[in-house]
This record gives C-alpha cells, structure tokens and sequence, in this order.
C-alpha cells in the first residue's frame, strides 16, 4: 500500500543513515550463489539481436537509436565474463543511455540503462538517478543515486503509459508516484557500481510475445560500473598530466581524429570574426597565464561537457563527453561554443584585459554580483544565459547556415507541423546546459512556449543529421 511522500521522506533519511554505514560494511561480501552462471554475449550476436529489434522499437514516443558500430565489452566486477555495451540515442532525452547485454544459464538479458545526473559538472561521483528500461522502451525499475551509491528504489506506476492524454512524451519521473524504499539491504552496495539484480531482468519482456527473462538469485556480487560508459575514459580528470610551465595556448591534442575536432575546425573557419575564435583568442595573446586544453572523454555523470580551471598549473580543461558524440553536428556545435565561454569567463576573471572580445564595460561589477545572488557554483551558468545566450544563437545561425545539409533541412521542417521556424529552433539549442538558471525558469513559465520548446527537440532537432567529418 502506497504511504503518503512526507513520511516516506522522513523514514529515508533516517534509515539512509544506518544504511550507508551498513552498505559500507558490505565491502568484503563476497558471491553467496554458487549456481549463477554468467556468460559474454559476443558482438556479433548482439548486433544480430538487435537488428531484430530495431529500428521499429519506440520508448516514450520517441525512436531509439542504437550504435552498432561502437559495441564495445567491459569487464564485469567479481567475473572473468564482460557487460557487451551499445551506445544508444532515445530522442526527446539529453540523457546518457546504454543498452547492456549479458547472459545468465543461456538467456540474453538486454536492458536500456538511463543516468540522469542532478548534481553540478563538477561532481566525480554521480548523483542523480538511474532508470532501467526494457529493451522496448517500458520503464522497469528506477534508483536514487548519491555521489556514487544507490540510496533507495523508485515506486512507479504499475501501468506504464508511453504517451501523455495529449499525445506528447511521458517523462519517465511523471510515472514516479512519489513512493521509495531503501534498496541495499540483501545484496551489497558499491559505490558506482550496480549489481545485476538491479536491472530486475524479470520484467524484461519482449512486447508482443512471451519471452520473460529467468529470476536472478538475490545475493549475487557480481557487479557491472556504471560509471564506466561504453568504453569512454573514466579516469579523474585532475590525474592528466600537467606541464607546470604551460605554454600558453589552445591545445586540441585531446580532440584530435574525432568529430568534435571536425566542428571545430567549421566553427573556427569565419576567422578572427568568428564567435568561437572571439572567445578563445586572448588565450594566444603573448601575456596570457592561461593553457586552454580541448579533450574527448568519458564523463560518468552523464552531461554533454565541463570546464575545470586549475589554479595550481594555470589549465583550462574542457573536456566534450564522448557519449554525445551521436549527437547532431549542429547539438556538437552548441556543446564546444558553451564550454568555450566557460573558459572565456575564466580568462575574464583572471586577466580581463586579454579577454574582450564581447562587449561588456561592467563584466567585473556584474559578475560580483551574479555570485553574490547565485553563488559560486551557480553564477557562470546565470551569466550565460542572460549576458550570452544571443551571441551563441548568432554563432550556431552561421554554423548552421554554412552546413551543406543546411537547404534540404529548411525545406523538410517547413512541411512539419511542429516546426515554427528557424530562429526558434536555435534559440531552444541555446538553452541546453543552462536549465536551472532563472532565465530559463522564466521562459518555460508560458505553457505554450514549453510545449513548443519540447516539441522542436522531439521532432526537429532530433531530426538533424550526425556530424560525418566530412571534407
């Protein structure tokens, strides 16, 4: 029976005390099943899965978008076997999602596994939730997460709809009735990692058939890293090697053969007018303290970049997470000019006078007072969205505009009844990555502008094409 949310919250907090100390003390608990027997499902045989399954299978409304030619297998702890790991796109979701593929006694287990991050880009950890989908689509089971450990199981409905009374996306959190229970009690809570009882591959049934997925055995140890991410480097980003007297200058080493260098190289072609060379050019200034250094990585908490400056060598790191590199080159496009002003900023707070590029006579005085009404953590993203938000539209007009695709897109969503038009399109770009500022608070106040805002990145954005590097 369902308990009202107020006392469940008040119970958590208390059993979540005792429970991390008991999950901590779980540590050394070792496999108490001896009859689990787990198996690698090979590459070949997942693509041959999956092909069967897709591209028809729709979640939420929405097409999944599985990555065949980027199957790779991770090691899974306490197994010789491996997690076989496809990248997957479910449009309508910036989301990081995977489908994970294992075999318990000759049964092919396949879920979709969605983390869906609450904590800043800073956080090493992740913290945020992780929602377990079958291979259709249907919402099984979902978990709190925090900095790295599963804190309780999310209650859903037991009718899972895909569609909204209107007709729209569901978001898998409308399901959420509000209901949570304390998960890590009978099997062992690592941090980062989930057990494969947790993906209850019990519900994992094949629409339209009988197929049900075998009971696991509750107790088993054998566990698979989330946070590893299809292959992706998940090492700590203050572990690279620094130099201690950085040269000052842009460094795209770490992007290097990838398609981020290749919408690089579009967004830098305008020249020294171009946005994303106005923002990066007081970093190849002779008097420049900074190192700016581009990298293509793994970032656990799912989120589609970060900029970290390290005060003790003078570095400027961003790193593009390699998970969104499906993305659309337009999406790739937004994501290096947002990171790009991150670092602008911090040139600016370090060393104005080389980083002017945009007007802004009182940039000291007001950023002051951003941190002072936002805090620290907070204040860059607010900045953003109020102070540059309408250079980054420009930047991503002319991006856009120069792609060779460019004509036949237009033509496609003029006949699309969703499409309001192009303006709007990128000014909705604009906002990802900027969704708990006030600004964006303010323009999803009109119902209408929310439902538009949806609706362009369900049905348009989603519709653009993935960078190919081309020449």
């Amino acid at each position: 029976m369902k308990r009202m949310l107020k006392f469940k919250i008040c119970a958590l907090l208390f059993a979540a005390v005792f429970t991390f100390v008991a999950c901590e003390q779980d540590e050394d608990v070792k496999d108490t099943v001896s009859g689990l027997n787990v198996e690698t499902v090979s590459i070949a045989e997942a693509k041959e899965i999956l092909k069967e399954v897709f591209p028809q299978t729709r979640a939420g409304g929405s097409f999944i978008k599985p990555d065949l030619e980027n199957i790779v297998q991770e090691a899974l702890i306490n197994s010789d076997e491996k997690m076989t790991v496809v990248p997957v796109t479910i449009n309508g979701e910036s989301a990081y999602s995977r489908i994970l593929l294992f075999k318990i006694d000759g049964f092919v287990h396949k879920v979709i596994l969605t983390m869906y991050a609450s904590k800043d880009t800073q956080s090493e950890d992740f913290s945020g939730y992780l929602i377990v989908r079958s291979i259709k689509g249907e919402i099984v089971t979902g978990y709190r997460v925090s900095e790295g450990y599963l804190v309780s199981r999310l209650i859903f409905k037991k009718t899972i709809a895909t569609k909204s009374k209107d007709g729209s996306e569901s978001n898998p959190f409308d399901l959420f009735e509000g209901d949570e229970e304390i998960v890590c009690i009978g099997f062992s809570n690592k941090k980062n990692t989930v057990s494969l009882q947790h993906f209850d591959p019990r519900f994992s049934v094949t629409s339209g058939n009988s197929e049900v997925a075998p009971t696991l055995k509750e107790g088993s140890s054998i566990r698979y890293d989330y946070t590893s991410g299809g292959g992706g480097s998940s090492q700590n980003s203050n572990t690279e090697t620094n130099d201690n007297n950085p040269t000052p200058k842009v460094n795209y080493e770490g992007i290097k053969g990838t398609k981020v260098e290749c919408v690089k190289d579009k967004l830098v072609a305008g020249g020294e007018n171009s946005l994303v060379n106005k923002l990066l050019r007081g970093f190849n200034l002779p008097k420049n303290s900074f190192k700016v250094s581009f990298y293509v990585k793994n970032i656990s908490s799912g989120v589609d970049g970060k900029t970290i400056h390290d005060p003790n060598t003078g570095e400027i790191k961003v790193i593009i997470n390699s998970h969104w590199l499906q993305r659309s080159s337009l999406e790739l496009a937004r994501t290096f000019l947002h990171e790009s002003f991150h670092a602008y900023i911090f040139g600016k707070l370090y060393q104005e006078e080389l980083h002017n590029s945009l007007p802004e006579p009182n940039f000291k005085k007001d950023f002051e007072e951003y941190e002072r009404r936002f805090g620290k953590k907070n204040a860059q993203h607010n900045y953003m969205a109020d102070k540059y938000r309408k250079h980054m539209k420009e930047g991503l007009k002319k991006y856009f505009k120069n792609e060779p695709y460019y004509q036949n897109a237009i033509n496609n969503f003029a006949g699309n009844i969703y499409w309001v038009d192009e303006d709007f399109m990128l000014e909705c770009l604009t906002w990802t990555g900027l969704k708990k500022t006030n600004a964006w608070k303010n323009f999803i106040k009109n119902d209408t502008i929310k439902q538009k805002y949806n609706e362009q990145y369900q049905f348009i954005i989603n519709q653009l094409p993935e960078e190919k590097c081309e020449e």
